[in-house]
């Protein structure tokens, strides 16, 4: 449950959810100090960083662009090693 206080909606009701799984209040209340925390430090960044939006964007941008190239051709090595074992598995059999 403690991962779960992060994803949106689940935040909404996870007070209601802790009443009725007679969920420990001290747990309860200490994760959802987390979630809080968490929460203030996001908007604490979004407020420090907002006006570079458009700089931030465009370092995303290159580094997405990297990681989408470095995945590309990972897959494509992995692919490539597939044929050519089983180009090489097909030749040993039929000898």
């Amino acid at each position: 449950m403690s991962q779960n206080r992060f994803l949106p909606g689940i935040r909404a009701v996870i007070s209601f959810f802790a009443g009725m799984s007679r969920l420990d209040i001290n747990k309860t209340t200490t994760l959802s100090l987390g979630s809080s925390i968490w929460n203030a430090f996001l908007i604490y960044l979004g407020i420090a960083f907002g006006k570079y939006v458009d700089l931030i964007d465009s370092y995303l941008r290159t580094y997405s662009n990297i990681i989408l190239a470095i995945t590309g051709i990972v897959i494509l090595f992995f692919v490539v090693k597939y044929f050519i074992t089983k180009k090489k598995t097909n030749l040993e059999i039929s000898i």
